[in-house]
């Protein structure tokens, strides 16, 4: 990329000035705060850019044997041979069924790896085999004959995942897919993207959840406003957005810095001076303030679920946490209806048909008390543009999108129901919004009023988040509800991939502050690292005065 710059129709530029080399057989983180353009500069690869954005500078794709070629100005139809693109916010046009709407799975991948091997001239069976692979890779075997208008919505993100592996393209766009594929598919698609990067394949992956794609990229490329920032992945700083929990780890015990992309490496150098104690993984449970306020019951069968009852209390948050994606949905829309919270999908109905502020200004005449608005532009933050005027949720990027969603389920006085924002929403976002359900009284800082006497639900299916913002982590497991799994048994389940990792995962950014503060007085061979706030750091071996409950302390190596 060559001085290339993105401007939307109403004039704002996006993507100002960037001279970014993404080379041959490498794989490129690409990350930045919600709106800061990296689901623009993922279109602008894959020639999926909406009518009316103008591009300015080069794009230009080297050829392995050839001169450059010029990619500008080329729709995603006609790049789809040499690049494959899977963008979150465009997976429902991505995949195009036949008339008859009859086209199956395996047909699907095995038509897109046909036009990409067509190129290389490879032998005609082997599309057949690339595609096979594929969905075995994907977890799509079992779905392979089957119609793909018929497929679940994960099945479906899975096959879009797929149709942009598949046949070996020169380049590879993936855009904020982990929130979107349950963690065996997901690790499958990161198998693919390893093997087809060992090839010679050119990987750009764009996320907010940094962790998994930081394990097997060699690069990031950070967006902060107007500027574009490249750098390798053990020595990248992060110059606009939060520092990642384990790179902030890693810097305050003093460890070689590009270890924080790999926490088996990080248990090894500290596995002989550190000891990992878990007192309680989850954030402080606060008293309700308003404790006689009757709690909410809901009955497993209300749920299609079985098991007891859940109870939320007033003033409490609780983690409801499912197998996948599908059944966090279905849950959330069922849990939304037996609580009378306000519902999501009406959120989204009167934001496709108004301007973001008309609709806030809507959902608060149907919620009295509800400051949508104002919550809203608490949690994009001060860097982030307001979305006033004529501004549509088109126009705003998927986290941007999430937010407000997120201000319209905190309406009204009842209890709420959130959709996990970990895969969509920047970690400052989280912050902002984990600072907002703390609170325990309005805050003229925040302009709103707090969640003070209401249960705020939260339903997804990754454990890091949840444990992170919730105090109470219920399990629904083989359509049965857990309760009260706590947050160390969610964290131990195989999702997560190692156990400082596990430890790691509920820390805010508050925690991991005062952790490093706390830890850098101390030498390094006498380090206890606490998941938590650090009320006290012991030597290794010895016993703290206020040792926890053995039941509630975990060892780790």
């Amino acid at each position: 990329m060559q001085q290339l710059s993105i401007t939307r129709p109403d004039g704002i530029t996006m993507v100002s000035a960037a001279d970014l080399v993404f080379r041959r057989g490498s794989i490129t983180l690409l990350t930045g705060l919600t709106g800061a353009g990296t689901t623009t500069l993922c279109r602008a690869l894959s020639g999926s850019l909406p009518v009316g954005w103008r591009i300015g500078g080069g794009i230009q794709l080297d050829g392995q044997h050839g001169p450059a070629v010029s990619l500008r100005g080329l729709s995603r139809q006609d790049l789809a041979a040499a690049i494959g693109s899977a963008i979150a916010d465009d997976i429902q046009t991505q995949i195009t069924l036949r008339a008859a709407g009859l086209e199956t799975v395996r047909e699907v991948m095995v038509s897109r790896a046909h036009a990409r091997l067509a190129l290389a001239r490879a032998h005609r069976n082997a599309a057949d085999i690339a595609a096979n692979s594929v969905i075995e890779r994907l977890g799509l075997a079992e779905l392979a004959d089957r119609p793909v208008w018929g497929l679940e919505q994960a099945a479906r993100w899975a096959l879009a995942a797929g149709t942009a592996v598949v046949g070996s393209p020169a380049v590879v766009v993936l855009d904020s897919l982990l929130g979107l594929l349950d963690h065996s598919t997901a690790a499958g698609l990161a198998g693919v993207v390893t093997a087809l990067a060992a090839g010679g394949s050119t990987v750009i992956w764009c996320e907010h959840r940094l962790a998994p794609v930081a394990t097997i990229a060699d690069s990031v490329v950070e967006l902060t406003g107007h500027g574009a920032h490249q750098s390798s992945i053990g020595q990248w700083h992060p110059s606009a957005q939060p520092r990642p929990t384990l790179m902030a780890l890693v810097d305050g015990l003093g460890l070689d810095h590009a270890l924080w992309t790999s926490p088996e490496h990080i248990n090894q150098e500290i596995s002989g001076r550190a000891r990992t104690s878990l007192p309680s993984a989850a954030p402080k449970r606060r008293t309700p303030i308003s404790p006689t306020h009757p709690a909410v019951q809901v009955k497993a069968a209300q749920l299609g679920l079985q098991g007891p009852p859940l109870e939320f209390r007033a003033g409490e948050r609780v983690g409801v946490l499912c197998t996948g994606p599908d059944q966090a949905r279905t849950l959330e829309v069922r849990l939304t209806r037996a609580l009378g919270a306000p519902p999501r999908t009406e959120a989204e109905s009167l934001l496709r048909r108004r301007p973001v502020a008309q609709a806030c200004r809507a959902w608060d005449e149907l919620h009295p008390g509800a400051q949508t608005m104002a919550l809203l532009t608490f949690l994009l933050g001060p860097t982030t543009r307001v979305p006033v005027g004529p501004l549509r949720v088109p126009d705003m990027s998927g986290g941007q999108q999430c937010a407000v969603t997120t201000a319209m389920a905190l309406a009204g006085a009842g209890p709420a129901v959130l959709a996990d924002p970990g895969p969509i929403m920047d970690e400052a976002m989280i912050a902002r919004l984990g600072e907002y359900l703390d609170s325990d009284s309005p805050s003229s800082r925040y302009g709103v009023a707090a969640p003070s006497s209401r249960a705020v639900v939260m339903v997804g299916d990754d454990p890091d988040v949840i444990s992170q913002l919730c105090e109470r982590v219920v399990e629904v497991r083989h359509a049965t509800i857990v309760q009260d799994v706590g947050v160390l048994r969610a964290l131990a389940v195989s999702r997560t991939r190692s156990t400082l990792a596990h430890a790691c995962a509920p820390l805010r950014a508050r925690q991991v502050s005062e952790a490093v503060a706390a830890l850098g007085a101390m030498a390094p061979r006498s380090v206890a690292v606490v998941a938590g706030p650090v009320d006290e750091v012991t030597l290794v071996g010895s016993t703290p005065t206020d040792a926890p409950d053995s039941r509630r302390e975990e060892s780790l190596s």
